[in-house]
């Protein structure tokens, strides 16, 4: 099973897929893992497209395993965007988001990047580029798999609860 847990910066996609995986005895990756050419937590260089998607490609070759993917991997290519069996969408409030990213960065970097909770702010309104509610929609409508919508601030030990007694997934895990 192929799962990708998505939503704006500060919903919970890490935690969750980390979760998901720890519950199944799966894997986790982070789609920034595959995107930053450096050490993720930096977020200064991207890697070249081709190069990107082939270490995607690669982590969803594992075969053996449940695989969860956290974060957007909207516009990579087709057939890796086509690849998740089940695809869960988190949306929580911006004023929640931010206030866990503030946590994040300064325990992270031990300050706040102004640009990019500016950035993360803008995601529902989507009049800053990259990735926003808007675009999440879309790629969300073009896709076959089932989507899990969580809405509001549920634990993640909720949001869990959540999907895994989802009936897609109760039948692909066995």
């Amino acid at each position: 099973m192929f799962v990708n847990v998505l939503g704006a910066p500060g919903s919970g996609t890490s935690s969750l897929a980390s979760a998901l995986a720890q519950a199944s005895t799966g894997i986790y990756f982070d789609a920034d893992m595959f995107l930053w050419a450096e050490e993720p937590a930096a977020y200064k260089t991207k890697r070249p497209n081709d190069e990107r998607n082939l270490l995607l490609e690669n982590a969803l070759s594992v075969t053996d395993k449940h695989v969860y993917i956290a974060g957007s991997v909207c516009g990579w290519r087709e057939d890796l965007e086509d690849y998740f069996d089940v695809i869960v969408f988190l949306v929580v409030p911006t004023r929640i988001r931010l206030r866990r990213l503030r946590s994040r960065e300064l325990a992270r970097f031990e300050r706040v990047d102004p640009d990019f909770m500016r950035w993360a702010a803008s995601y529902d309104s989507g009049d800053r580029p990259g990735r926003n509610r808007q675009r999440h929609e879309q790629w969300l409508a073009q896709r076959k798999c089932p989507i899990i919508r969580i809405e509001g601030c549920p634990s993640i030990a909720e949001s869990l609860a959540i999907v895994l007694r989802n009936p897609q997934v109760v039948n692909m895990l066995g």
